[in-house]
């Protein structure tokens, strides 16, 4: 997985080379799912780096990647990502023994315990998109390449990813 992440950033961010950023992204999301964590970084370089034609282009084979996987003859089209709706619903639980913020809340407390109107898998998503705001910001000013890494970005999108969304294991650390 961390490979994958990796060299899919390098390859969008060093080599300039999108056709093997999409694919080894697709790769790196195929390992595991929580790759995502860093594809709006990716994204955002995307939309700053490249005409709107172009970029749209190069996230082609990631879609074919998807649609082309010979594991789902019978849902070629949305087996994948039935596969994945499937696999986030088999841990409904804030926290699977990782010190994030929810393990206060308890390890493997229900996440659809509500806490102020909302449970606590959509302040997760709440507080983590927040972050992510904070993140992208710098990202999205042209004065950023002075000083903000992007690979820093990356690294504090996956900790947050890490820290704030529900149904987390530590091993979502690792990348």
């Amino acid at each position: 997985l961390t490979f994958f992440m990796v060299y899919s950033s390098y390859c969008l961010f060093e080599k300039k080379h999108p056709l093997r950023f999409s694919f080894f992204s697709a790769i790196s999301i195929l390992v595991k799912p929580q790759s995502l964590a860093i594809f709006p970084i990716q994204l955002v370089n995307l939309v700053r780096n490249y005409k709107s034609q172009k970029y749209v282009i190069f996230l082609v084979p990631i879609f074919l990647i998807f649609f082309s996987l010979p594991f789902f003859l019978k849902d070629p089209i949305f087996g994948l990502f039935h596969l994945f709706e499937k696999s986030v619903n088999v841990y409904p639980y804030t926290s699977i023994f990782s010190y994030n913020f929810w393990s206060y809340a308890g390890w493997w407390a229900n996440d659809s315990t509500k806490i102020f109107l909302f449970s606590y898998k959509v302040w997760g998503t709440i507080i983590y998109l927040f972050f992510l705001i904070l993140i992208l910001i710098p990202l999205l000013k042209r004065s950023s390449k002075r000083g903000f890494s992007i690979y820093f970005a990356c690294s504090l999108t996956i900790f947050a990813f890490f820290l704030f969304l529900t149904r987390i294991h530590e091993r979502y650390l690792y990348p």
